[in-house]
């Protein structure tokens, strides 16, 4: 069955991170059968690769040499197989029910293409939490357009 989702992480040495990353993704409450971890690894000259290795079959793991975060990612969505694709940064991870969230959206209306929300940055090194601004005229707002 083809997944209706892929979730594509680009890295580069990022091993420190990178299992809060896949883990965030596997540990959702969206259905792990309709759900494919695609990483990137950009040339990486940390232990990346081993400690990705370790999810096994559960992730799709490809080595590239070092062509920069924009071709990483543009490999990751070339593999990619769902209907929908989400980014995430090595060393960012999702809360448990986005992907169900954003993919309830999605299937909801036909019409949205894109969907963006604010984002809480973590400082785990001086535990410090912040959430990120956006202005109270785009919040809840679609946006119509010709493509």
């Amino acid at each position: 069955m083809k997944p209706l989702v892929s979730v594509i992480i680009p890295t580069y040495n990022y091993a420190r991170y990178i299992c809060d990353a896949i883990d965030s993704v596997l540990n959702s409450d969206f259905p792990t059968d309709q759900l494919e971890v695609i990483i990137v690894d950009d040339g990486s000259s940390d232990n990346t690769s081993e400690v990705v290795q370790k999810y096994g079959d559960r992730i799709t793991y490809r080595y590239q040499e070092n062509s920069g975060k924009a071709h990483a990612t543009q490999v990751a969505i070339d593999l990619a197989t769902g209907k929908y694709i989400f980014n995430l940064d090595a060393d960012d991870w999702f809360l448990p029910h986005k992907i169900r969230t954003v993919v309830d959206l999605f299937e909801a209306d036909a019409e949205i293409t894109h969907i963006g929300h604010p984002a809480t940055y973590f400082n785990v090194d001086k535990n410090e939490e912040s959430l990120e601004y956006i202005p109270a005229e785009f919040l809840g707002r679609k946006i119509h357009g010709k493509l």
